[in-house]
């Protein structure tokens, strides 16, 4: 582009790179939210990023159903050598505490929630029916 251009319709000189909207590591969250908000409206109030395992460890459950002691985890990364965060040692040992303080943790990975997420809904509701 010729510098007269740029200085007619007022153009910076080095291109612009405009920030993506979401995280690239928080889209996988978002697939369950969006889906929870599109089929879910029945679904009881649940926390995002909600922290647990105190003081221990800080440890994040992507979704949680508090009342019902119902955790999700949407499990990203399996794709990667040795399993990506999700198939370490510490996420086994986050999935134990939580066992530990009595969640049920259910997991999606971020292809369910895009093929299926009325089925992942559904498979939540379900969970949450059985509340003891």
């Amino acid at each position: 582009m010729s510098e007269d251009v740029r200085q007619q319709n007022n153009l910076p000189d080095e291109p612009v790179h405009l920030k993506p909207r979401r995280k690239k590591n928080e889209d996988t969250k978002y697939l369950l939210i969006d889906a929870i908000n599109k089929y879910g409206q029945h679904l009881p109030k649940y926390k995002t990023e909600f922290p647990f395992a105190k003081p221990e460890r800080l440890y994040k459950f992507d979704a949680c159903f508090l009342r019902f002691h119902v955790a999700i985890e949407v499990d990203g990364g399996g794709w990667m050598v040795g399993g990506g965060r999700h198939g370490g040692d510490e996420d086994k040992n986050k999935m134990n505490l939580a066992v530990c303080y009595g969640y049920r943790v259910m997991h999606f990975s971020p292809a369910m929630l895009r093929k299926d997420p009325q089925g992942c809904v559904a498979m939540i509701s379900r969970a949450l029916r059985q509340y003891p």
